[in-house]
């Protein structure tokens, strides 16, 4: 499993964070300060959470797959280049 995450530029507590499981499945997941809105018990699927997930088998959508591993590439990148600190405005 593979994580990454970017602050949000115009909310200084919330985040996006893509998951990516080891069997290609993606999580997407919106936090607020570094914990998924909703509850932190992903694996509970009556909780309510900011959380989606795209599966690869079946692979019902494809190009949307497919851009979520280029975001999460493109978050990776931009988290390197231009990382945005945390902090309170």
């Amino acid at each position: 499993m593979k994580t990454e995450s970017r602050l949000a530029d115009m909310h200084p507590t919330r985040s996006l964070r893509l998951v990516v499981a080891s069997d290609g499945d993606i999580n997407v997941i919106i936090e607020q300060d570094g914990e998924s809105i909703g509850g932190t018990d992903l694996g509970d699927v009556r909780a309510e959470h900011a959380n989606v997930e795209f599966c690869v088998s079946p692979l019902r959508s494809p190009y949307t797959h497919r851009a979520l591993l280029q975001l999460y590439e493109a978050m990776q990148l931009d988290n390197v280049e231009n990382p945005i600190e945390h902090k309170a405005w």
